[in-house]
């Protein structure tokens, strides 16, 4: 069997007379991917069936070429091709590819090659908050004049690549818990070795890879045993408690938030107080909500040990020009009337936690929430109690019904009518995205309140927030 972990192949001797085939090229991480490998001079082609934003824009902007037919595939100039976790075993290139014994390897193998040939390594996992915590890092690291390389999966405000080479000494990675590649089966932190390792809070995700929560811990906790760089974690309290027993004792641990490592909310100031035993940072911020301020807190502590490892000290810790990312709490249109938002969450706790901050940043504002449950863990019904409780905050509530795919128990999906029922809440479920649709929706709001309408969703909505936007911004007396 040709496509093994055993037969990977180091990026870096990739012939670049030829092309570098991406498949699946439409994740996030696959495109950024494509988009440092040009950056590199390499030739880059990608392949995907079908490409969504902001991966779509993202490789439109850095003219990336990206086929959807096998057929069309020049794989007599194919030198290297990067396989992603999106990839089957039965795809139609593999064949081909096989036969004709052309390198590969997966996606974050392709990361420790070119982000990870470093002498220190910063790895940040957990079920939620990855992405920003990454960029924090990356940020605070590189405006207190240390160079690092860095993978945040999930692009910027604008469409910006997360992605960057420029260190041998340091670098920081999103650790995604998901499978690597269809030929490992397993989860991509384990490629990254760590040195530092952060642990965010952990909530069970992922019930198509992993059966249980205690199979879901049990992969942090290998990761941590197995890990012979690793020495020294960064861990949320709640996180801690779940894993507390299986951390060697040789792991220095750093629990946050406790009274050694806290932060205090200015909200007027736009500030939050974070405070590392005896010494204090103030860290102005655009960014809101307890989670995010929990994000800069652990942000903060991992620079102020890296630093300190490279003899330097935490000095600049402004984050008034930190470059938010996409679909975390983005606000796309603010009037008199209304506010939209556009976020990622899809987890209840992400979920739980956007809407407070929402409540908390707002006050006053009635809040309207579109829901598309796209992951397969939240197309099912696993979650239906804990997401009734987690629309807690919104006052109208609108969820898309779950498509059922070809691997789906149709049993098994998740009930948007019994969630909204069991959350108490005024709206409806809702089954497909127009104009006519989404206007009836909106004609349900009180026209004596200001709203903040919020779509949460980890894909595209079929392109809710930009019909939203496009509502708003032609009729601002709306309602």
């Amino acid at each position: 069997m040709y496509f093994t972990i055993d037969n990977e192949s180091d990026i870096r001797f990739a012939e670049k007379g030829k092309n570098v085939l991406i498949l699946g090229v439409g994740g996030i991480g696959m495109c950024q991917a494509a988009y440092l490998l040009k950056t590199l001079e390499y030739r880059v082609l990608g392949y995907d069936l079908s490409i969504y934003d902001p991966a779509l824009t993202l490789l439109k902007n850095v003219g990336i070429e990206v086929i959807n037919d096998v057929d069309q595939i020049p794989f007599d100039d194919i030198g290297f091709v990067v396989i992603g976790n999106s990839v089957t075993r039965n795809h139609l290139a593999l064949p081909k590819l096989e036969a004709k014994r052309i390198p590969f390897c997966s996606f974050p193998k392709l990361l420790l090659d070119l982000i990870l040939d470093v002498r220190f390594r910063i790895v940040v996992s957990g079920t939620h908050g990855k992405s920003t915590t990454t960029a924090l890092i990356a940020h605070l690291l590189e405006s207190n004049s240390l160079p690092v390389n860095y993978f945040v999966g999930a692009v910027g405000k604008n469409y910006e690549p997360k992605i960057k080479l420029q260190s041998q000494e340091l670098a920081v990675i999103e650790g995604d818990e998901y499978d690597s590649a269809f030929y490992a089966k397993f989860s991509k932190f384990f490629y990254y070795k760590p040195s530092l390792l952060l642990v965010l809070p952990l909530d069970f995700d992922h019930r198509d890879i992993f059966p249980n929560e205690e199979a879901y811990l049990k992969n942090f906790c290998k990761l941590i045993r197995e890990t012979p760089s690793l020495k020294t974690v960064i861990i949320h309290s709640q996180s801690l408690k779940k894993l507390e027993k299986e951390i060697p004792s040789n792991i220095e641990i750093f629990e946050y938030p406790n009274k050694n490592y806290r932060y205090e909310i200015d909200l007027q100031a736009s500030e939050i107080l974070v405070k590392i035993f005896e010494t204090e940072y103030k860290v102005k911020t655009h960014l809101f909500g307890r989670h995010n301020y929990e994000n800069i807190l652990a942000a903060v502590l991992a620079c102020k040990l890296t630093l300190e490892r490279f003899g330097k000290s935490l000095i600049n810790h402004d984050l008034m020009n930190f470059n938010p990312l996409k679909k975390r709490l983005e606000i796309i249109f603010n009037s008199d009337n209304f506010v939209l938002i556009d976020d990622f969450a899809h987890h209840p706790r992400e979920v739980k936690s956007g809407l407070e901050a929402i409540k908390d940043r707002f006050k006053g504002y009635k809040i309207c929430v579109f829901f598309e449950p796209r992951t397969n863990t939240s197309r099912s019904k696993l979650f239906e109690e804990e997401y009734s409780e987690s629309f807690f905050n919104a006052d109208m509530l609108y969820i898309k019904r779950p498509i059922v795919r070809f691997n789906d128990d149709p049993s098994n999906m998740l009930d948007a009518t019994r969630v909204i029922k069991l959350a108490g809440k005024k709206g409806r479920e809702i089954y497909e995205v127009n104009q006519e649709e989404i206007m009836r929706c909106l004609k349900d709001l009180d026209k004596n309140e200001k709203w903040v309408v919020c779509v949460m969703s980890n894909g595209s909505f079929d392109n809710i927030t930009n019909l939203l936007c496009s509502i708003f911004s032609e009729s601002k007396n709306l309602i």
